[in-house]
């Protein structure tokens, strides 16, 4: 009989150790948490909002559909538990999921989909948009100084998003300065006088590492862009690679290292370097003049 109990003692516990590991792992769903103070909340703007929630702090949304527009006013780390099933989308009246007007915050991970904006940061410094997945988005992120007096928006990081089905824009700088736009992928944006990447009144930003791929068009060089550095990204099979608007970029970080990969270069590589032999030529003020063979790895 007391063999029969220990057993039964056993397999109770088990049981109970089993139960308290799922409860742990997913009493969060649909909810956000401070790690810091470990208080939950249902939403990220209650989390935000929250008096306990400090600069500093970091919310771990957990995954879920959050039908909410995102103001960022102090500067926190927003995290996705899972990427492909936090996913953020608008509410009834709003134009933009995600609004980040805090210094050096961090928006990662999540899935951001179907409204005007993305993700938009403004007027800030610092800031970094990592590993989203904007979908389905007028414009999917967005960097900018929204106007002369307010402060300028630069040292921000773009990296790791994929932008897909745009319909004008998959990332805008407007603007914007001594920014970094690398190893995201825009595709599929059918803004027409648009771009994947537009650069409009923007300066000394570097874009490296990205794939534009099945655009209308792959970049523009818009109204007041001058002096970008361009280089070892892909523009593949969009309908016009580049359209320019004035002022002069770079287009490649010198031999050997290279410029970009234009899908549409009919260049020859006669010494086997892995870099066209002859400029692929943009307009008479922008020239790659390293153009690569083969596309550069990609995330």
């Amino acid at each position: 009989m007391n063999k029969k109990i220990a057993i039964l003692i056993i397999v109770l516990v088990v049981i109970l150790v089993f139960t308290l590991f799922y409860v742990t792992n997913n009493s969060h769903a649909g909810n956000v948490v401070n790690l810091n103070t470990s208080k939950g909340y249902t939403t990220i703007q209650e989390a935000i909002d929250a008096k306990e929630t400090l600069d500093g702090h970091t919310l771990l949304v957990y995954p879920g559909v959050y039908h909410e527009y995102v103001e960022v006013t102090k500067t926190l780390t927003i995290e996705g538990k899972n990427r492909d099933e936090t996913i953020v989308e608008p509410g009834n009246t709003s134009v933009i999921i995600v609004l980040v007007q805090a210094n050096d915050s961090v928006v990662a991970n999540l899935t951001v989909r179907g409204s005007t904006f993305g993700i938009w940061c403004r007027n800030v410094r610092g800031c970094s948009v990592l590993n989203n997945r904007v979908v389905n988005c007028a414009t999917g992120i967005r960097l900018d100084r929204s106007g002369k007096n307010e402060p300028a928006l630069c040292n921000c990081l773009v990296k790791g998003n994929e932008v897909l089905n745009c319909t004008l824009r998959g990332i805008h700088l407007y603007d914007a300065f001594n920014n970094t736009v690398t190893d995201n992928l825009i595709q599929n944006t059918t803004g027409g006088s648009y771009a994947a990447i537009d650069i409009e009144y923007s300066y000394n930003n570097t874009f490296v590492h990205n794939q534009l791929k099945n655009n209308e068009c792959g970049l523009w060089m818009n109204t007041g862009a001058f002096n970008n550095t361009i280089y070892y990204n892909n523009f593949i099979n969009n309908t016009l690679q580049v359209r320019t608007y004035g002022g002069h970029t770079t287009w490649d970080s010198g031999y050997p290292s290279g410029g970009n990969y234009w899908s549409d270069y009919v260049g020859t590589d006669a010494n086997g370097d892995g870099i066209g032999d002859t400029w692929y030529t943009i307009d008479e003020e922008n020239v790659d003049r390293y153009p690569l063979m083969s596309p550069t790895a990609f995330p």
